[in-house]
């Protein structure tokens, strides 16, 4: 029996392993891709037209919020179930209920968005109110790719369904830029143009998306007859709305604000420390993509062993590969940003070294917000989200205005420890599991 349990726990090591490498080499190529347009954009635009770029990207991100209400990580953990259970009607009805939400959202946020630019864009250069205008095409691409690749995590296709967004939108926007570049059209690289591109990128991504979502999702659910349950499903949907809003905004406000108090050339700058910081977390969004299914189904199962034995194997492998990062960046991050970025980018450094005191909390707790949000405590990650998003849009209405740049990395860096330290705690009293790097590989009993 040992040697059986023993063969288990090394099968299941090896899984979340091997996936996650995966998904690593996958992150690892995005984040690669991604560096490549930044430095691209950063040194052909300069700070203002960089800060002014990232600025309205992120807004739209925030606006993006209730178009996608949620929905990914929801779905992810219906259809992991459904899948677990083989119920295959479900999936088909919640696939058929998902598509029609996420269109009637997004073309009424897409249609409050535009008449809002619409009758505000004098307030803005013209050179902000194009790259807004451009930017608004994303809303409802970015939601359906969102939506359609949870479908496919949900299914256990974790590696396919990063690709289209993670890499082929990168490649397509990189080649682009690379092309005007090396055809010596830099010149009308500007802003807008560059969310132009992006929007170019995004479509391209879509279309592959769902050409991989015809190719994988099983001949039982195309042939099935759908099972719906609208109300549950609406009402099952809150919780993760305020969950990927709170998340969206603690992540996004700091940019969005320090352009509103400051200035985009402030944005650019701390664009490069935020992008650079965010490598850090690399390992950990990737083996989140991987153990979110597998968490949901161990507990639907109720073996809440392995759910342990899953938790600290991920928290360890998360750990491994981004403490080595942390070091690196700290010791030499001045050298890499000038590398990178040039030397006009060096004031990003102090804003590097604040965010990644953060950054350091959140891989020593491990994946908190994706076991709660996979074992149906995802209102307690919601609470914890929320009160960390009020904290870090106080905190930049104090810091930003005294100390700029550096004042909004303080507030994210405070931001991270509260939400992290609410959801590792909620974790453990919940699910009774150490979700930090030293869990032990045994269940300590459920203390509700």
């Amino acid at each position: 029996m040992g040697f059986m349990l023993h063969n288990s726990k090394l099968k299941l090591n090896q899984d979340i392993i091997k996936k996650g490498l995966g998904s690593i080499f996958i992150r690892i190529g995005s984040i690669v891709l991604g560096i490549i347009s930044s430095v691209l954009i950063a040194r052909f635009l300069g700070p203002s037209n960089f800060g002014i770029y990232n600025y309205v990207l992120s807004f739209i991100i925030l606006v993006n919020v209730p178009a996608q209400l949620g929905l990914p990580q929801f779905i992810v953990r219906q259809v992991s179930q459904f899948r677990a259970q083989k119920d295959w009607q479900r999936i088909r009805g919640i696939f058929i209920w998902g598509s029609k939400t996420i269109l009637t959202f997004s073309i009424i946020v897409l249609s409050i968005f535009a008449l809002t630019i619409f009758y505000t864009h004098d307030s803005y250069n013209v050179e902000m109110a194009a790259t807004f205008k451009y930017g608004l095409f994303l809303i409802p691409l970015l939601a359906f790719i969102a939506f359609l690749q949870a479908v496919l995590r949900g299914l256990k296709y974790t590696l396919i369904g990063q690709l289209p967004e993670m890499i082929i939108r990168r490649f397509v926007f990189v080649l682009v830029v690379v092309f005007l570049i090396l055809y010596q059209m830099d010149y009308i690289l500007s802003p807008s143009v560059t969310m132009l591109i992006q929007t170019v990128a995004t479509i391209s991504a879509l279309l592959i998306t769902i050409l991989f979502l015809i190719r994988y999702v099983p001949q039982e659910v195309k042939t099935c007859t759908a099972v719906l349950e609208n109300r549950n499903w609406l009402k099952g949907l809150i919780p993760f709305f305020f969950i990927g809003g709170m998340q969206v905004i603690n992540n996004n406000s700091d940019i969005v604000m320090l352009g509103l108090l400051r200035s985009s050339t402030e944005v650019g700058y701390y664009k490069v420390a935020v992008q650079i910081s965010t490598l850090v977390t690399l390992p950990l969004q990737a083996i989140n993509l991987v153990a979110a299914p597998r968490f949901a189904e161990l507990w639907i199962k109720q073996d809440k062993k392995k759910l342990q034995e899953l938790a600290t194997t991920s928290a360890r492998s998360v750990a491994v590969f981004s403490i080595p990062l942390i070091i690196i960046f700290v010791s030499l991050g001045g050298l890499i940003i000038k590398l990178m970025f040039g030397e006009i980018y060096m004031k990003s450094l102090s804003q590097l070294h604040i965010l990644l005191f953060g950054q350091t909390i959140t891989v020593f707790m491990g994946l908190v917000g994706r076991l709660l949000n996979m074992t149906g405590y995802e209102k307690k990650a919601a609470f914890g989200l929320t009160v960390a998003a009020l904290t870090n849009i106080l905190l930049n209405l104090i810091l930003i205005p005294l100390f700029g740049a550096n004042g909004a990395a303080v507030a994210s860096s405070v931001s991270y420890l509260i939400w992290n330290y609410y959801l590792g705690y909620s974790v453990w009293r919940l699910l009774g599991i150490d979700s930090t790097i030293l869990g032990v590989y045994r269940y300590i009993g459920n203390k509700i």
